[in-house]
């Protein structure tokens, strides 16, 4: 499985970033215009290490191969996801990374 990761940096303020827009309208249509398998969502609270948090979001999509992957972010559907981030977020820092991934799950529980 391969995994494209999207991750926002730290803001200078709270409006930089509409969560719920995010989680309700703009995770939904990458997911349906890159044709991911499925998408998580992660929101930072606290930082177990004391200080700031070093990210704002981090978001997950997931493909079952890079190829599939690559053809989403190339495709023309794409144009819609990226024209709509500036309808959630203000801020300077995105990045992002492809990476493949293996899940693994304790003995006597299955993974997904």
């Amino acid at each position: 499985m391969y995994k494209l990761t999207v991750i926002y940096g730290q803001l200078s303020s709270p409006d930089e970033f509409d969560y719920d827009y995010y989680v309700t309208k703009h995770i939904p249509l990458a997911v349906a215009k890159l044709k991911a398998r499925r998408a998580e969502v992660d929101r930072f609270v606290s930082n177990p290490q004391g200080g700031e948090q070093p990210f704002h979001v981090i978001a997950h999509l997931y493909f079952d191969s890079q190829e599939e992957l690559m053809k989403g972010m190339t495709s023309p559907d794409a144009a819609p996801v990226m024209a709509d981030i500036p309808n959630y977020y203000k801020g300077k820092s995105i990045r992002m990374a492809v990476t493949e991934c293996r899940e693994y799950a304790p003995s006597g529980r299955e993974g997904r």
